[in-house]
């Protein structure tokens, strides 16, 4: 019985740690677009619509892939999603701000070509961030 409560403890705060992460790397991204974009409403909906939408599509993936793995191998594919969300994480400053913002101002003349250039490099890392969740579910 112990050691299932605290594998149960464990995976609550794997699920809060993972939270918990993603809603910092919200906030990142919304000062960091804030420098980029300025601070308009429109930075404000480019993040938070990648967001919800990167995490619409990675819930619904990692929902249909988690069903094919044994709970073993879903916790580890959970672990991986995870280790790739901080690699994006890391890179997200590098790519955001010195390649497109400073490389590539070409980008800013148009509005909404900034915009949906930065609604697709954000897609990746949310969908990864809504695949997680599922995977972990399936581990328990």
């Amino acid at each position: 019985m112990r050691a299932d409560r605290g594998t149960f403890f464990a995976l609550c705060g794997l699920v809060f740690l993972s939270g918990a992460t993603s809603l910092v790397y919200e906030v990142l991204w919304l000062r960091g677009y804030s420098i980029v974009l300025g601070s308009t409403v429109y930075s404000m909906s480019c993040v938070l619509t990648a967001f919800m939408a990167g995490l619409g599509v990675g819930s619904h993936l990692g929902g249909a892939l988690s069903v094919r793995l044994s709970p073993q191998r879903a916790l580890l594919a959970f672990g991986v999603l995870e280790v790739l969300i901080a690699g994006c994480g890391v890179v997200s400053v590098p790519l955001y701000y010195d390649l497109l913002y400073t490389r590539a101002p070409g980008l800013y003349a148009a509005p909404w070509l900034a915009g949906f250039v930065h609604f697709a490099s954000l897609l990746p890392p949310t969908a990864l961030m809504g695949m997680s969740l599922p995977f972990l579910t399936r581990a328990t």
